[in-house]
């Protein structure tokens, strides 16, 4: 969940009830690393590494199993310098291009598939709906 608030947990709640996604922080976990995309105000990478299911930004809810990572270490880490100029801290969006929406691209680069859709589905919705968030102050 992204967070820590109860409403966010009760909104997920409703959302996982009704299978329309919810609220979600996310990661991909492969070779002892959570690797995840977050925004900030300086011209840096929004790519960064936490222990797994350890973020503490965020509440830990599940693991989705998504296949085993054939890479090496050094090959998956090659993929992540390559994605960075795409993933700056100054282009998150909350609805349009979120860490959801990098776990997508990263489980697709690391050819384990792709993320469920109901993880990053609600923020999509409110894509189409509403404009751009972003971290700005």
């Amino acid at each position: 969940d992204v967070g820590h608030s109860d409403a966010v947990r009760y909104i997920n709640a409703i959302g996982e009830a009704m299978k329309a996604g919810g609220i979600f922080h996310s990661g991909i976990e492969f070779h002892d690393n959570e690797y995840t995309f977050g925004g900030n105000d300086r011209n840096v990478s929004g790519i960064f590494i936490c222990e797994p299911k350890k973020n503490p930004c965020h509440m830990y809810r599940e693991s989705i199993y998504l296949g085993d990572c054939e890479l090496t270490k050094f090959q998956a880490l090659a993929i992540l310098q390559k994605m960075e100029p795409e993933w700056m801290g100054p282009t998150y969006d909350l609805l349009g291009k979120n860490c959801c929406h990098f776990c997508l691209e990263l489980a697709i680069e690391l050819g384990v598939g792709s993320i469920p859709t109901w993880v990053y589905s609600l923020a999509d919705i409110g894509a189409k709906i509403g404009g751009r968030l972003t971290c700005e102050k």
